[in-house]
């Protein structure tokens, strides 16, 4: 079966791009090979956040995630900052959740 990993970051607001071009093909595609989707928090500390809004906005958007159809007991869907690996990837690196030291 085909392995697909795909992430987005909770960086700006989920636009029609965002809906049309990725996360309907996701719902679809779940159903299709074994998919790992993750909300890549950790990403967006390449410029200084505000770590309570970027935590926020992580949870907000793995919530749209699941609303929109993505089903947990088909997929794995995760946000990074809260996993110390990553799912079903053998080899994969792993990092620590941000601190606010880490992100300043």
């Amino acid at each position: 079966m085909t392995r697909v990993f795909s992430g987005i970051q909770p960086t700006g607001d989920v636009h029609l791009g965002n809906v049309l071009r990725a996360m309907v093909r996701w719902v679809d595609e779940q159903h299709r090979a074994e998919s790992l989707y993750c909300v890549v928090d950790l990403h967006a500390l390449t410029i200084s956040q505000d770590l309570a809004e970027l935590h926020r906005s992580s949870l907000r958007l793995a919530q749209i995630l699941l609303a929109i159809g993505l089903d947990p007991e088909v997929c794995t869907l995760f946000v990074r900052s809260t996993s110390t690996s990553t799912p079903s990837s053998p080899g994969s690196c792993s990092a620590p959740p941000p601190t606010a030291s880490s992100a300043a």
